[in-house]
């Protein structure tokens, strides 16, 4: 059976790739996550350790051999091209990114990157028996790239990549998923473009043609859907909602929501609970 995905720990990997402590096949694109102790393996004819949560991307055309390590332990995660190529982008991203360009790139996570990174790798165990159904394979694709994403954060020489031919697509989506971890404290253009070490322009030009919109109509957007979702999902007050996404002051947060949408937060709350009480 072709083997194009998987996730597992370092400790039962052979179960599901018997090469793991020979060499893996050269066409699996590696994510490595430790956990709370180091672990060594074999890169090439180079042995490496990997300090504790460390996130290592490994290029397939490299012999990677793992090392059984007694209490030791890591997440692997592997795919195939062909798996996560579903359109022109994502095979230029995996041909063209920095992250796979060295035999192994290695990054040390700060305390946010380890929680974001293991809320991802939790999300993928709870799909990795069911990614040939149909309906998680969107969900899968967007995790990986998540993962993917997360290692140009991280990546020093990412800049070489933003400004790349045909980057339009990924400093978009790289710039949402900053929005999804720095919203409720920072809305200006600049922030993100001084982020991205972009000027605001390049950044506004980018999300125009890959998303048709302005940097500044996107983040009010994510802020009017965080919103609308947590006054729908939540018993939070309208004042608690507000602080949630940044704003000490209710008045300023209801009236840009009621700017964006069209009626107050109080209103908007009340026609769209179930039953409505209109």
């Amino acid at each position: 059976m072709p083997i194009d995905f998987g996730i597992h720990l370092s400790d039962s990997i052979h179960n599901h790739l018997p090469q793991a402590y020979n060499n893996i096949r050269r066409d699996l694109y590696l994510i490595l996550l430790t956990q709370d102790k180091p672990y060594r393996l074999y890169i090439g004819d180079s042995e490496v350790e990997l300090a504790p949560h460390t996130l290592a991307y490994i290029n397939p055309n490299v012999a990677t051999r793992f090392v059984p390590q007694g209490d030791a332990h890591m997440h692997i995660l592997y795919f195939t091209a062909d798996f996560y190529a579903q359109t022109s982008r994502d095979t230029f991203f995996l041909t063209q990114s920095p992250l796979f360009k060295e035999n192994i790139n290695l990054f040390q996570l700060s305390e946010e990157g380890i929680l974001y990174s293991t809320n991802l790798i939790n999300l993928l165990y709870n799909i990795r028996d069911k990614y040939k159904e149909k309906i998680y394979q969107d969900l899968l694709h967007n995790l990986l790239e998540q993962i993917l994403l997360l290692g140009m954060i991280y990546n020093p020489h990412h800049i070489e990549y933003i400004h790349s031919e045909n980057s339009e697509e990924f400093l978009s989506r790289y710039f949402e998923k900053l929005l999804e971890q720095h919203l409720a404290k920072e809305k200006s253009v600049k922030f993100y473009a001084d982020m991205l070490q972009v000027s605001s322009r390049k950044l506004t030009a980018a999300t125009r043609q890959a998303l048709g919109k302005t940097p500044k109509e996107i983040i009010l957007e994510h802020i009017t859907q965080e919103a609308k979702r947590k006054l729908i999902n939540t018993q939070k007050s309208i004042k608690e909602i507000a602080y949630a996404l940044g704003y000490k002051d209710e008045n300023n947060f209801s009236s840009l929501f009621t700017k964006e949408v069209g009626c107050s937060p109080k209103i908007y709350r009340r026609r769209n609970q179930y039953p409505p009480k209109d």
